[in-house]
């Protein structure tokens, strides 16, 4: 028998050393977001490299058969039972009993949830459940998310490769007649189409929760305490306007509170009354709650400060015109508009795989996209709007949040 040649031994000392190293990392919500994404990006990078094509394209097949087996163990109650029977394990026996299931199938079930780092196998047969587990269980954030993907997005994406091909693979560009209408038989705008659907709408309202929790906050990429600084404190030169628009239940207020507590600012949050009904801002900031339709004339004019966040990619580029149209008309010569939204390069180096997900998922549900910096340029010069600067987050990271800072354009 040969010995390793110094090759072998090298790949070796690294598969030695990334295991240890994943044994003393902290979980993902120990870190910072910047430093998760960092090192996720890190790993899919390694993972890329490690395999060779066929491997590639077959994981593509093994992502939608995980979705599909952790929709059947929601489904099953299995993430409800682990998470009351926590710190036990489970056996077959246990979750086939607690779901009316078959054995068989649940053994299935649960080998597709191992591979996913949803369980382990301990030796003595039996399931020991992971953190994403709780997750998925109806205490958790994700559980409205694995379904709204099963239910909704996967749908879509099934029938997407042949709406583009009647299309004769035009881009998507339209809210009333895009993938969505093609899969659901529908001339009703996404959103429309949820409110008739409480289960649905239910599921969305979820995911959006859940994935608030994740996102960056805008204020970790616009230098808030610089551009404010004037407002703050006892001697303060005035007070900051700033309108939160279709702003939901106030996280990108509460976002700025907490980073400038001295703050001194009049606050209006602006969404559909259903959303509004149900804002909640901490603390002793003065906010001034608002029902308001983004395609309407927008109420409050001159304030310093318009805020975006996950508004325009949800929209083509004509009803972005018209939502863009009515802040235009609102906005003085002091005022700036904040859109914080994946703001892509120009060319497609660099991109963190969920920002491109998303962007397909906004092609497919909404006929929208995320955008580059020149697509956002040109669609604010058609309003009489110009970009003076996309801010960005932390450098070393693929992810493409930015926030937009944009004003009137010179007469």
């Amino acid at each position: 028998m040969g010995s390793l040649s110094d090759q072998d031994k090298d790949i070796d000392n690294v598969i030695l050393g990334v295991s240890q190293l994943a044994d003393g990392l902290p979980g993902g919500n120990q870190m910072s977001p910047c430093q998760q994404a960092r090192l996720l990006e890190a790993c899919d990078k390694l993972s890329s490299r490690l395999k060779n094509p066929e491997q590639g394209v077959a994981k593509l097949d093994f992502q939608w058969t995980n979705t599909t087996a952790v929709k059947i163990a929601i489904d099953m109650g299995i993430f409800d039972l682990a998470t009351s029977r926590a710190p036990e394990d489970l056996t077959v026996e246990d979750i086939a009993s607690s779901a009316g299931a078959d054995p068989v199938l649940v053994e299935r079930i649960m080998r597709s949830l191992i591979i996913s780092g949803l369980f382990s196998a301990t030796p003595r047969n039996t399931y020991q459940a992971h953190p994403g587990a709780k997750a998925l269980s109806s205490q958790g954030s994700m559980q409205h998310m694995v379904a709204f993907i099963h239910d909704i997005t996967a749908c879509v994406s099934q029938k997407l490769p042949e709406f583009l091909a009647k299309t004769h693979y035009r881009n998507p560009n339209s809210c009333t007649e895009g993938p969505f209408q093609y899969t659901f038989n529908t001339t009703d705008q996404f959103y429309t189409w949820l409110q008739k659907r409480p289960g649905f709408h239910a599921s969305f309202n979820g995911m959006m929760k859940a994935t608030e929790r994740m996102d960056v906050r805008w204020t970790d990429i616009f230098p808030a305490a610089a551009r404010f600084a004037t407002f703050c404190g006892p001697q303060a030169a005035g007070v900051l306007r700033l309108v939160d628009v279709a702003g939901g239940t106030g996280h990108n207020i509460q976002d700025l509170v907490n980073t400038l507590p001295d703050l001194q600012a009049q606050f209006t949050l602006q969404d559909l009354p259903e959303v509004v009904a149900h804002w909640g801002v901490r603390g002793e900031a003065q906010v001034e709650v608002m029902a308001h339709d983004i395609f309407q004339p927008q109420p409050v004019p001159g304030a310093h400060v318009y805020i975006l966040k996950r508004i325009l990619h949800n929209w083509p580029d004509k009803e972005c015109r018209r939502i863009l149209g009515h802040l235009r008309d609102a906005m003085a010569p002091h005022s700036i508009l904040l859109i914080h939204d994946r703001v892509f390069p120009d060319g497609a180096a660099g991109l963190a795989q969920s920002d491109v997900s998303v962007d397909l998922a906004m092609m497919m549900l909404c006929g929208s996209m995320e955008r580059s910096e020149a697509q956002f340029r040109t669609l604010f010069a058609s309003v009489g709007l110009k970009l003076v600067k996309v801010w960005r987050g932390q450098a070393a990271s693929q992810s493409q949040d930015g926030v937009v800072e944009v004003v009137l354009a010179e007469e």
